[in-house]
């Protein structure tokens, strides 16, 4: 990508990323067509070793140079629309993008990962700072995970490099508040020909023999389900299989078995709450819905039966009483 169409690909994503408001979609489009035709006008080139933007001058052959945050300020007019923080944002987007020398990216291992969570490198999460120790599953196993990290000023992100079962590599989520670090960070993975991560979670992925101790197991992104084998070694996978029977999505650090949800045998759904569900007399479970709309107790075993099957025991409102159909044998014979 040209330079030109790198300084306003980076304009526009800023400017329709904030509340910046046009009186309507032609003024919107006039002021980026006046930006592509200043910068055509200008023909920004960037130089790596001044870390600077030059532009024509008066459409001759002089340039001239100027850093990037007073290059969109004096020869773009962004103060008109952006803040000066905004603008300085913008311009370290830019700067991050065209020179690799301004962002360092390093590969981490063993405790270091765990240091690094514990000091919120790429920002916080549910696994940093008083309880990074749950993610030590990753310095346990130094020849399987690492952790990218890039740092630009006070700005970094991270990102858990496995190594998969088949040999390749695979670079988990990206945490950062930067999103051009995140960037960045993805292209250096498809750099080093590593698979990335994707909100797609059908693709089937396997890291096995791992070393553990339940107590220091992270939130998972992508190998959301394991198992343990004879040998007590940790099996993830990226899909659930039958014998992966743990989830890794909590935050305690501890694996989580998996249980089937309870079904309503009479509306077929699910029943999640965590309150005992409800028994009837032949000893399925329904659901708070259906027991509602279905079902009643009888008024004297107190047994859960169906409507349907209630018998009433008089027509007299005050001795009126709903009974199982055993219940109502029973009132019948001492008639």
């Amino acid at each position: 990508m040209s330079i030109q169409k790198t300084i306003r690909k980076f304009i526009e994503e800023e400017i329709l990323s904030l509340p910046v408001h046009f009186s309507d979609k032609e003024k919107q489009k006039e002021f980026f067509q006046g930006i592509n035709s200043l910068l055509t006008k200008l023909s920004p080139k960037y130089s790596i070793k001044e870390n600077c933007i030059s532009f024509r001058v008066n459409d001759s052959d002089k340039r001239v140079r100027l850093k990037t945050a007073r290059f969109l300020t004096r020869k773009l007019n962004m103060q008109k629309i952006l803040t000066d923080h905004q603008i300085k944002i913008l311009a370290d987007k830019i700067d991050l993008w065209l020179n690799p020398d301004n962002y360092t990216i390093k590969l981490y291992s063993g405790p270091e990962i765990t240091e690094n969570y514990r000091n919120a490198i790429g920002g916080k999460s549910c696994m940093t700072g008083s309880i990074a120790d749950y993610t030590r599953l990753y310095e346990m196993n130094p020849n399987r995970i690492s952790q990218a990290v890039i740092k630009f000023d006070k700005d970094s992100a991270r990102a858990i490099v496995w190594k998969l079962d088949n040999g390749t590599f695979y670079m988990d989520r990206v945490y950062s508040n930067n999103r051009i670090l995140k960037e960045i960070l993805y292209r250096y993975a498809e750099k080093q020909t590593w698979k990335k991560y994707s909100t797609d979670q059908n693709t089937l992925l396997y890291v096995s023999g791992l070393d553990y101790i339940n107590g220091y197991i992270p939130y998972m992104d992508t190998f959301m389900y394991g198992s343990i084998t004879k040998d007590n070694k940790l099996c993830l996978c990226s899909v659930l299989k039958d014998s992966f029977i743990y989830e890794l999505l909590q935050t305690d650090g501890y694996l989580q078995e998996i249980k089937d949800n309870l079904i309503c045998y009479r509306c077929g759904d699910e029943i999640i709450s965590e309150n005992d569900p409800y028994e009837i007399v032949d000893g399925d479970v329904i659901c708070e819905n259906c027991l509602e709309k279905y079902y009643q107790c009888c008024d004297e075993c107190s047994a859960l039966c169906d409507i349907s099957q209630m018998r009433t025991t008089s027509s007299d409102y005050r001795h009126i009483q709903s009974l199982c159909f055993e219940c109502y044998g029973h009132y019948c014979e001492k008639q």
